[in-house]
């Protein structure tokens, strides 16, 4: 096994030695989407790979495909809350102030009023749209993204063509805004977003609460893969604003 696919199952050998890593990976990610909580999957991951050592078989020969068995067992699935304040709407906050800033920004270095135009409407309401649906339809999303990778990508390619050609073909103006005022508003809503979404993640319960635990291993691992995944999910809330900033300056050297 390569060093890069080594790594990729580090996670999956460390709790169930004994298993092909790809069964792993399949009935984890099952019983992800599904909501079962981190712990009942480590649980029922080292119940199998005990049995795997003991036996001397395969997981497959044992339980047959990782999704079927997976589904088989029935475990509770943990209360989810979907609701828009704490799903999509802080992204789609942080979305709109992104897009209004990189509009702002080229005719501030021009000298001139921001001109609003109907492509670029549309094109925000078609992101915040995908945005809107694809954190409401999560499950359904990631397994689609897990089974059929290359249409989800092709699916990605369209979007982004979709927004550059209404950008380009629909430059009707609707209205002009001062574009320090829009750079304003711009700044207030990804700022705003960011720290929205920034509190949601501090007050939601620790994210070891529902980390993939085995029951069979110690604390110290368990802990330094919280950090891990904690230090992740921090990233990811900071990545859109730092993406803007970076955009902001290059329009900005261009101009």
């Amino acid at each position: 096994m390569t060093k890069k696919k080594e790594h990729r199952y580090a996670l999956e050998e460390e709790l169930a030695p004994h298993i092909d890593p790809r069964w792993s990976e399949e009935f984890i990610l099952e019983l992800r989407l599904t909501g079962v909580s981190g712990k009942q999957i480590g649980a029922a991951l080292a119940e199998a790979d005990s049995h795997c050592a003991e036996s001397g078989e395969s997981a497959e020969e044992a339980f047959g495909a990782p999704a079927v068995y997976a589904r088989s067992l029935d475990l509770p699935v943990q209360s989810e809350d979907r609701s828009l304040s704490r799903g999509p709407l802080p992204t789609v906050v942080k979305l709109t102030g992104m897009l209004m800033l990189v509009w702002a920004v080229s005719s501030f270095v021009q000298d001139q009023p921001a001109s609003i135009r109907l492509g670029g409407m549309l094109s925000l309401l078609l992101l915040a749209g995908l945005v809107v649906f694809t954190m409401r339809s999560a499950e359904a999303v990631l397994r689609l993204a897990v089974q059929r990778t290359g249409l989800v990508i092709l699916a990605n390619v369209l979007v982004v063509a979709t927004v550059v050609l209404l950008s380009w073909f629909l430059r009707q103006e609707l209205f002009y805004v001062p574009s320090v005022l829009l750079m304003t508003v711009g700044a207030a809503a990804l700022v705003a977003g960011t720290l929205w979404e920034f509190v949601m993640l501090r007050n939601r319960p620790a994210a070891s609460g529902d980390l993939l635990i085995s029951p069979l291993e110690g604390h110290e691992a368990a802990a330094r893969r919280g950090a891990a995944l904690g230090w992740a999910e921090y990233a990811q809330v900071f990545l859109l604003p730092a993406a803007t900033g970076v955009i902001v300056l290059l329009l900005i050297l261009v101009g």
